[in-house]
């Protein structure tokens, strides 16, 4: 089977679309789809279609290249700059595979977040920007630490790392949970929420947003947690 086939049977799956339905969007007949999923090469007019479709460059699909569009190429290529990497030391293969494929799927969360931003009045979610902010310096935090145990391995130093890691997802699972709660309060006030369930469901947040208060009573707990998980120089 040619890597064409594969990789559209690939991009098939994860849009989650049947043969059907591509092609009415590109208007090529479904037997002729299914000579490509097995194996035929598609004309270049054709190969342009599904690559535009699909989000993704030519030479991805005919496996030219594992960069499946040109933002990943131009993100991969910048941050070999800001490492001043020569060519022997650039990722490879599997490796280079295994980024770019973490790469798209973080390139998609962003997507997200940033439909969550347009949808959402976040000044109305309590110390939004203080967890959010928290958040992101913990997983800084924790890629450090990391790289760090990786450059400096002995028992001591990964009996370090582990306690690290321990005290990283206390603060990511507390600071996750309460942009949960604070989220969902924040929708019990929203107006497409139906007058029926508004205050059942305003019953219920208050009481599960109350019960994780008392567990963790003020925001020093927190900071102090951070301060302890953040990187500290040997």
């Amino acid at each position: 089977m040619s890597k064409f086939s594969d990789r559209l049977r690939l991009l098939k799956d994860e849009k989650g679309v049947t043969l059907k339905e591509i092609s009415e969007k590109l208007d090529i007949t479904v037997p002729n789809l299914s000579y490509y999923m097995k194996g035929r090469e598609p004309n270049y007019d054709i190969l342009i279609k599904i690559a535009d479709y699909f989000n993704v460059t030519t030479d991805w699909l005919i496996g030219h290249t594992d960069e499946k569009n040109t933002v990943q190429g131009s993100i991969i290529s910048e941050i070999e700059k800001q490492l001043n990497l020569n060519d022997e030391k650039k990722l490879s293969d599997k490796a280079r595979e295994l980024f770019l494929k973490h790469q798209y799927s973080l390139y998609d969360t962003m997507v997200d977040i940033y439909s969550f931003f347009l949808s959402t009045d976040i000044s109305y979610i309590k110390d939004y920007n203080y967890f959010m902010n928290m958040f992101c310096s913990v997983l800084n935090s924790y890629i450090k630490e990391l790289n760090k145990g990786m450059s400096n391995l002995s028992k001591d130093s990964i009996l370090n790392l582990m306690k690290k890691e321990e005290l990283v997802a206390d603060v990511l699972q507390t600071v996750i949970l309460f942009s949960s709660y604070s989220y969902a309060e924040y929708l019990t006030h929203h107006k497409e929420l139906p007058e029926s369930d508004k205050t059942t469901v305003q019953e219920i947040v208050n009481f599960t947003f109350n019960n994780f208060k008392e567990k963790n009573p003020d925001k020093n707990t927190f900071e102090t947690f951070l301060k302890m998980s953040l990187i500290q120089e040997d």
